[in-house]
């Protein structure tokens, strides 16, 4: 059945939408567009980096209550209030170690300028999915926002290296990435270097 204010359009939506993250027939590998966060956030969902692992994130029997517990962080999100949606994903990422939760805390901590939350956030789930390359450069943007370039420039390559058998965005997301530290760097010859490899 549908939620307490929710159209039937929505209730429908809302269940193929379950069906397919269940049957993990959903493809993570395409970018949201920023503008598209928000409303898709109202849905229930947040993006989300492709992880080597095969397993769903939410499994067993606990996954109905994880599900609607990310949900209800992502409705917060939809609705802006990010801090509140923050600390709710705080408390999965606690209570679960889930590596795409804790990707997904340290993307808004970045967009909400708290970096260095961001960054520890990026490094647990760089611990938990170490082959992941979108949680790399993730990691790598928010220690180059934060002035620490050097330790970017390792994480950067550190994507690149396992970008190398990942999807061709991937690959792209990887070395556009190491062209933007470079830049912080000011190394403009590395930085045409990647931005030609990027392209």
């Amino acid at each position: 059945g549908t939620t307490t204010g929710e159209s039937a359009v929505t209730g429908l939506l809302r269940r193929e939408l379950d069906r397919l993250l269940a049957s993990g027939a959903a493809d993570p590998s395409e970018p949201i567009a920023a503008s598209e966060e928000e409303r898709l956030a109202l849905f229930g969902y947040l993006g989300a980096p492709r992880l080597p692992a095969a397993d769903p994130p939410f499994k067993g029997a606990v996954q109905p209550a994880l599900v609607a517990e990310h949900r209800a962080a992502a409705l917060l999100i939809g609705q802006k209030k990010y801090s509140a949606g923050i600390r709710a994903l705080q408390k999965m990422a606690r209570e679960h170690d889930l590596p795409i939760v804790h990707y997904q805390t340290g993307v808004l901590l970045v967009r909400t300028g708290r970096l260095e939350e961001a960054i520890a956030a990026f490094r647990t789930a760089r611990e938990l999915q170490p082959q992941a390359p979108d949680v790399a450069v993730a990691l790598a943007g928010a220690l180059m926002r934060s002035g620490q370039v050097e330790a970017a420039r390792e994480q950067a390559s550190e994507g690149i290296l396992l970008a190398q058998d990942a999807s061709m965005r991937e690959r792209a997301l990887a070395y556009e990435m190491a062209a933007r530290v470079a830049l912080a760097r000011r190394d403009a010859a590395e930085a045409v270097e990647y931005a030609a490899d990027a392209a």
